[in-house]
């Protein structure tokens, strides 16, 4: 597995090949440890919950409830992005899955409860933004774009729809896979990028000026979605409160 040498120590291909299994074995072996410890405290029920960045805050109200009135319940809560999150609800990973309506039906989750709807933003450095007019997309073109990768695509085919819909075709100098680094670029006059408005506040502290994308195909219709066919009895409490704050479902 591992090959010496005078430049030091490195994986072989078998070893390679191998570490992402040792990975998930140890991960597995951490949740297993804490899974037998909170058994062992009287923590009897137990729910996985996976959640975009910006469905913090509705988990959080959902939460509230849910540890005043099942305080001997475990809950584990994993924070992703799209493509990652997208993978864990086809393999059916969690229980409940904070995300979009178009990531749910991706992942063919058809249980699913809106819990808000927010517009896209334009995020561009403040001089930049002399040169162009919202109201105007044509006089974006001549400036560039920086955008996720195509591998994310749902936001991705919906940023390019919201351009092409305005008759732009952007001019993407690059990508990204994290949202930070991405409003680095823009803070240095690299390129515009469209975001949710999540990361309005992080824009605030830097040479960013923001835009609300006006239009019905420019909203993100935020939910919270769950396998009704495979819901254990601490999960059937935690819809309950979904229930509770966001309408039983038609």
């Amino acid at each position: 597995m591992l090959k010496r040498s005078g430049h030091g120590v490195r994986l072989t291909p078998e070893g390679t090949e191998m570490l992402d299994y040792a990975l998930q074995i140890i991960e597995l072996a951490n949740k297993a440890e804490s899974r037998m410890k909170n058994v062992s405290e009287g923590r009897i029920g137990y729910i996985r919950i996976v959640t975009l960045p910006i469905c913090r805050n509705e988990l959080s109200e959902c939460l509230k409830l849910f540890s005043i009135r099942n305080p001997g319940v475990q809950v584990d809560i994993e924070l992703l992005e799209g493509k990652e999150l997208i993978q864990k609800a086809l393999q059916k990973e969690a229980d409940f899955y904070f995300a979009t309506d178009e990531m749910c039906d991706a992942a063919a989750i058809g249980n699913y409860h809106k819990i808000k709807e927010e517009c896209l933003y334009l995020f561009a450095n403040t001089e930049d933004t002399r040169f162009f007019d919202m109201n105007d997309w044509s006089t974006l073109t001549e400036h560039p774009f920086i955008s996720i990768y195509q591998s994310d695509t749902i936001l991705y085919n919906k940023i390019n729809a919201i351009c092409h819909k305005r008759g732009l075709i952007p001019n993407i100098v690059g990508y990204f896979n994290r949202a930070d680094s991405a409003l680095i670029s823009v803070n240095a006059g690299v390129g515009k990028v469209i975001f949710p408005p999540d990361y309005l506040q992080m824009a605030n502290n830097l040479k960013i000026k923001t835009y609300p994308i006006d239009g019905d195909d420019a909203l993100m219709n935020y939910v919270v979605g769950w396998d009704s066919n495979n819901l254990s009895l601490a999960a059937r409490n935690f819809l309950s409160i979904i229930n509770e704050l966001y309408g039983e479902m038609a």
